[in-house]
């Protein structure tokens, strides 16, 4: 097969392989089509200038059985997506910022959303923007790690201070931001923080980006009331620069704006870039986020992760090295190949994402929430608030505010735990009720049997109540440092003892399938069951 991938970004020779100084073209074009070249088919990546009119239009770009335009901002790519479906190919059209709501670029993103043949997105919140926007149901694609796995940064305590291996408990503190200049702005809204912690901890903060004049006047004017334990460095962007940088800091910090409509939709290769060069990451809570937020510290409050990090030096290399785990099943460039050629081929073989209207999105329940407000989910909890979020709904769990055989898919991560087990049977049946003839319900939970096999291990790893704990005692009784009756575990379960309740309960099709909340296998489990269609 041939595939075109068109880009407004400029590309470049290196070592005898393309590259582009812009992100997203390595990300969305670049590391998935060298994947796709390695199956066996043709791959052409083509910068065309954002300025170029249709005379000028390199037309040998759209010949090709597959075309994908990849972060359009030039109108007459319209004219190309238009040629290129009257000459028989499919088009793509990959959308990883939300440009929907830009006064400049809305209208034409319509368009080219109009003339695709399938829409792709890197974040379920992106998706939701295209539906939003266009009645589309656009494909979840997320970005690949790029860069070198290393190994994680090794940290230990000195004094009463515990920082990575320094000289002496007065060392500084190496912070690293890195990203594109937009980002700057939610940078500085936590500078004032960053200054006050440097008062206990001298920092030393490394800002990593392009080359810009608002960035240059303030390092100037920061510069002229520079204290000792706060200095602040920059460095111009490159993808050496970013790995030396990497290799120098400590944590990496990701300041952003989860409310925002342009951030709150971006991907998460900030974060798996830090993490795959094996250091811990402090990071504002995006949405994109949340698949690693028991191996990152993803928070409002960055200080007090920062704190937490120099604070439990022997826990942060175990973090980093499961998100790396996690990331090396999930995140290469080969599983991200793979999920781009599989869209590939459907759109060649003449597949088409229907459009549907908004009202006919997938109702997916979060039971439960607590802080986990997931993107793609109605966020329903009995507490009003906690750890700063809210949920979408408040409710009590026993009896949920929905009408019969109206939910698609229910999923309650870490909940059932908290229920006496007199309860349980008929907290289920009204959670069924709700679900559509068809509709599954996903349960996740501390595995019993893991739990009693990690006490029996490691007696000793036992006898506190902090994170240490976290996979025997915390999964028989509660992170004790909540002091809240509501998050108290009242029941354990396993495997097949939750899949005889869900049973029990009106479910069939009952299994088990691997976790993918909090620390996952092997301490934690996932029981799916689907409510019976009717004779």
């Amino acid at each position: 097969m041939k595939i075109s991938w068109i880009t407004f970004a400029s590309l470049r020779t290196e070592n005898g392989a393309i590259t582009s100084d812009v992100a997203s073209a390595r990300y969305r074009m670049l590391l998935p089509g060298r994947y796709i070249q390695s199956q066996g088919h043709t791959v052409e990546f083509h910068g065309v200038d954002p300025e170029v009119n249709w005379d000028a239009y390199p037309r040998d770009s759209l010949d090709a059985e597959v075309v994908i335009f990849s972060k359009s901002f030039n109108p007459t790519n319209e004219q190309a997506a238009s040629f290129a479906r009257a000459n028989g190919a499919k088009v793509l059209f990959d959308v990883s910022d939300n440009h929907f709501i830009h006064p400049e670029f809305g209208a034409h993103y319509q368009t080219m959303a109009a003339l695709a043949d399938r829409v792709i997105v890197p974040t379920e919140a992106m998706g939701k923007a295209v539906l939003q926007h266009t009645g589309l149901i656009a494909a979840v694609v997320p970005d690949p790690v790029e860069g070198r796995r290393k190994a994680p940064s090794a940290m230990r305590a000195i004094g009463r201070r515990r920082v990575r291996l320094f000289a002496g408990a007065r060392e500084t503190v190496r912070l690293l931001w890195f990203g594109h200049p937009s980002n700057i702005p939610a940078l500085l809204a936590v500078i004032p923080s960053l200054s006050a912690l440097a008062q206990q901890y001298p920092l030393e903060l490394d800002i990593v980006t392009a080359r810009n004049t608002g960035l240059e006047d303030w390092l100037s004017t920061h510069a002229t009331a520079a204290r000792k334990d706060f200095r602040i460095l920059f460095s111009e962007w490159s993808p050496r620069v970013v790995e030396d940088a990497l290799e120098r800091c400590d944590l990496v910090i990701i300041p952003g704006d989860p409310a925002g409509m342009r951030e709150s939709v971006k991907s998460h290769n900030r974060l798996t870039e830090a993490l795959w060069a094996g250091k811990y990451v402090v990071a504002h809570p995006l949405p994109a986020y949340q698949d690693f937020i028991d191996w990152a510290w993803i928070s409002e409050d960055l200080v007090t992760g920062i704190r937490w990090a120099l604070t439990h030096p022997d826990m942060v290399p175990n973090q980093v090295a499961q998100a790396q785990a996690f990331i090396k099943d999930n995140l290469t460039p080969e599983h991200i190949g793979a999920r781009w050629l599989d869209l590939i081929v459907e759109a060649g073989a003449g597949a088409v994402r229907e459009r549907v209207t908004a009202d006919a999105d997938p109702l997916r329940l979060n039971l439960g929430c607590g802080d986990k407000i997931l993107p793609g989910h109605l966020n329903v909890d009995v507490a009003s608030r906690r750890a700063g979020k809210a949920p979408d709904i408040i409710c009590d769990l026993h009896a949920l505010p929905f009408d019969g055989d109206l939910v698609d898919e229910i999923l309650s991560v870490h909940v059932i735990k908290h229920f006496w087990r007199w309860e349980v049977q008929g907290v289920l049946r009204e959670w069924v009720r709700v679900l559509k003839p068809g509709g599954r319900m996903i349960l996740e939970c501390p595995n019993l049997i893991a739990a009693c096999r990690e006490i029996l291990r490691n007696p000793d790893a036992a006898k506190g109540d902090g994170m240490e704990c976290q996979r025997s005692m915390w999964a028989l009784y509660g992170d004790p440092s909540w002091r809240d009756p509501l998050m108290v575990h009242r029941w354990g379960y396993t495997p097949e003892s939750l899949a005889e309740i869900m049973r029990q309960a009106g479910l069939v099709d009952v299994r088990q399938e691997p976790a993918r909340f909090k620390l996952r296998e092997p301490r934690d489990m996932r029981v799916v069951g689907m409510k019976p269609h009717r004779p």
